[in-house]
């Protein structure tokens, strides 16, 4: 802006301070034709700017409750690959001891009866030996498939 009101200034024949008084005129309308263009561009930037600065919160945000949704989803499957068969789904023996110590102990607790079903695959071994392990694993998740949706979890 500077260098093109220089340029105007010598346009107008500005010297030692004054203008040539037909020149004032066209001066005064050059600088408001000026201001107002730049109050136009800086209008039209501030806006620009404030509707990214509110797209910036929007995408900030969703981006926040993705992040936030996926972390909770991968600290529930690590939990789940924690304690649970990934063959079976079923606990694995370090969450099924806990879990068993805590029936125990509310079962002392509220003089509640529970029950344990224990099951033992005669020849399972020989599954395993002789139609290989992904047999033996395919026995193993049908038998849970089938067992599991009979009996009441607490």
């Amino acid at each position: 802006m500077h260098k093109l009101l220089e340029k105007q200034l010598k346009k107008l024949a500005f010297k030692d301070g004054e203008f040539p008084k037909e020149n004032l005129a066209k001066f005064i309308k050059f600088v408001n034709v000026s201001y107002c263009e730049n109050d136009e561009e800086r209008a039209f930037s501030e806006h620009t700017l404030e509707i990214s600065s509110q797209e910036m919160k929007e995408l900030y945000e969703e981006l926040k409750q993705k992040s936030q949704t996926a972390l909770a989803k991968s600290e529930q499957r690590y939990k789940e690959l924690a304690t649970r068969d990934s063959l079976t789904g079923i606990l694995n023996r370090f969450a099924f001891q806990e879990e068993l110590k805590r029936i125990i102990s509310n079962s002392k607790r509220t003089n509640a009866k529970f029950a344990l079903l224990f099951l033992d695959l005669d020849y399972f071994k020989e599954v395993n030996d002789t139609y290989g392990h992904d047999c033996g694993d395919k026995l193993l998740q049908e038998v849970a498939n089938r067992v599991l949706p009979n009996i009441r979890i607490e």
